[in-house]
C-alpha cells in the first residue's frame, strides 16, 4: 500500500467519505421524489403517509425548541400534519390520478390514488 501524501487523507478515510456522497440519505429521496408524486397527483395516500412519517421522525430527532426560527420542530410538524391530511382525504379533482380514465372495475385510478 503506497503512503498516502501530505495533504490527502487516508485511502479508507477517501473511500468512505466518497460512498457516503454516493449514497443520498433515503429522506432525501422520499422528500424529492415523494413532493413529485404529491405535485402532479399521482400516489397521493402512499407519498403522503411516507411524507407524514419522515416529518414526524426528523421533528422529533432533528430539531429542537418549537419555533421555526430557531429551528424548532413548528414547520416539520405542519408539514406532517397536511401529509396526512392529504394521505387521508386523497387527491383531488385536478390531480393526474383523476384525469386517468378508469377501467372497468377501477383499479388502476385506486393504484394512481
Amino acid at each position: 500500500m503506497a503512503p498516502a501524501s501530505k495533504g490527502s487523507p487516508p485511502t479508507s478515510a477517501r473511500s468512505a467519505s466518497r460512498s457516503r456522497r454516493s449514497k443520498p440519505p433515503f429522506a432525501a429521496w422520499l422528500e424529492v421524489v415523494g413532493g413529485l408524486l404529491l405535485l402532479a397527483g399521482l400516489g397521493t395516500r402512499v407519498s403522503a403517509a411516507l411524507l407524514s412519517f419522515a416529518m414526524l421522525v426528523a421533528s422529533a430527532t432533528a430539531h429542537t425548541g418549537f419555533s421555526a426560527a430557531t429551528n424548532g420542530f413548528e414547520y416539520p410538524l405542519t408539514l406532517a400534519e397536511v401529509s396526512a391530511g392529504l394521505a387521508l382525504l386523497g387527491p383531488g379533482r385536478l390531480s393526474l390520478a383523476a384525469i386517468v380514465p378508469a377501467t372497468r372495475d377501477g383499479r388502476l385510478r385506486e393504484v394512481l390514488a
